[in-house]
């Protein structure tokens, strides 16, 4: 072979392996968890990012209602008092309290069927509701 053929073939290959590694889709940029139809999905940090909790009490067929209090997102974290952000695709409203089921429910957040949300941007009467959830149920 010539070497100003070694030498085409040689450029060739390294820009297509340069090409590749910049045409690659970044693993920091994909949706941690593709939530679903029928499901109401929470994450661990702001933006749908960090790791999720995907509860069976708030999908289709679920007994609608969950306490956050031995519940975990799937890195093994506690999910009381973490929750940053939701996607709520169960088709009904979603309520998030404050408080564990019978101690007083008080302080309680919305999300509407469909909706996407960061909870730093929902406001309740002392703050925001990033990290403060400890139940959720569906209406």
């Amino acid at each position: 072979m010539s070497n100003r053929r070694f030498r085409n073939v040689a450029v060739g290959v390294v820009s297509a392996a340069v090409g590749a590694l910049t045409l690659a889709p970044g693993v920091a940029h994909a949706d941690p968890y593709p939530c679903k139809g029928n499901q109401v999905c929470i994450y661990e940090n702001p933006n749908f990012s960090g790791s999720v909790a995907n509860l069976p009490e708030l999908q289709a067929g679920g007994s609608g209602q969950v306490d956050f209090g031995n519940r975990f997102f799937q890195n093994g974290n506690p999910l009381d008092d973490r929750a940053s952000s939701v996607k709520n695709f169960s088709g009904r409203t979603l309520v998030l309290s404050v408080d564990h089921f019978g101690s007083g429910a008080t302080d309680t957040v919305e999300i509407a069927p469909g909706a996407k949300v960061n909870l730093r941007d929902r406001q309740r009467p002392f703050g925001n509701f990033d990290n403060v959830a400890s139940s959720a149920w569906l209406q």
